[in-house]
């Protein structure tokens, strides 16, 4: 099972550089500690305290104003199909293959 979720881990983040540049990619990629915040409460029974919110909320606008390029205001959903998606995803196999 581990083998399974390393080879998607893998095929999402190449499949994210076809369709966005490495630093986008990479950025998504690195988002599995605030997964690892999320999935926490459910599976560990761990406390959600304004700090972690706070911290989650900043990671999250901190990735939309990187592949929004600062602007977020005109943000287009379509855009975010592919190969943001496909990076999104690497970093959730990410904390699927750390937890399992």
């Amino acid at each position: 099972m581990c083998g399974t979720f390393a080879f998607l881990y893998d095929f999402f983040y190449l499949k994210s550089l076809e369709r966005i540049s490495a630093v986008e990619a990479s950025m998504l990629n690195y988002l599995f500690p605030i997964f690892i915040v999320l999935l926490a409460i459910p599976i560990h029974k761990e406390k959600l305290n304004r700090y972690k919110m706070f911290s989650v909320a900043m990671g999250f606008l901190g990735s939309l104003l990187l592949l929004t390029k600062g602007d977020i205001a005109n943000i287009k959903f379509h855009e975010l199909q592919r190969g943001p998606l496909r990076g999104f995803g690497c970093g959730e196999l990410g904390v699927v293959y750390e937890l399992h």
